[in-house]
């Protein structure tokens, strides 16, 4: 499963943050995490590209956050990087309170 220290280890004047939730949750957005994943793994753009089908310029583009996967898409890529959609995302969920 992704390792949320992973995040950490991306420069914090690299990550971007887009979305806040309620509460006041931040979520990085999916190009950070999606690049973080890919040379966690010491993968080339143009690796990550043949493997997902799509040229290496689309890899850059989602790196980049200039456009993003195809939402089906999104199940093959956290199942190659081992994590889950919500993880790719950046979506943290809220533990459930213990009585």
């Amino acid at each position: 499963m992704f390792s949320h220290s992973l995040i950490s280890h991306i420069p914090i004047d690299m990550v971007q943050y887009v979305h806040y939730y309620k509460g006041g949750k931040i979520m990085a957005i999916f190009s950070d995490i999606f690049k973080a994943l890919r040379k966690d793994k010491q993968l080339t753009q143009e690796q990550v590209a043949e493997v997902f089908g799509v040229s290496p310029q689309a890899i850059s583009r989602w790196e980049n956050a200039t456009s993003y996967p195809d939402i089906t898409q999104l199940p093959n890529i956290a199942s190659y990087f081992d994590t889950s959609v919500d993880e790719l995302l950046g979506i943290k969920k809220k533990k459930k309170k213990q009585k």
